[in-house]
Formats: C-alpha cells, sequence, structure tokens
C-alpha cells in the first residue's frame, strides 16, 4: 500500500521532525479538542 501511494503521488517517506510533532499537539489543544469544535454543527 504505501509503494502504491509513494508511485501515485510521487512522495518520499519521512519522519515528523519534534517542531511539527509540537505544532500538531498544539493545533489539537487550541481547535479540534475544543467543545466548538466536537460539539458544534455548522
Amino acid at each position: 500500500m504505501i509503494a502504491t501511494f509513494t508511485k501515485l503521488y510521487s512522495s518520499t517517506r519521512g519522519e515528523v521532525t519534534p517542531d511539527e510533532y509540537a505544532m500538531a499537539e498544539q493545533i489539537v489543544t487550541e481547535k479540534f479538542a475544543t467543545e466548538s469544535w466536537l460539539y458544534g454543527v455548522p
């Protein structure tokens, strides 16, 4: 599955950097884990 995705989208494998991980955690805390995000109806 990984090989197919890599071929179809010309991607390369990599690692998540500590900065990227910290940014993702911040977005979760500030946006995706909020009451308005979890229970809001658009």
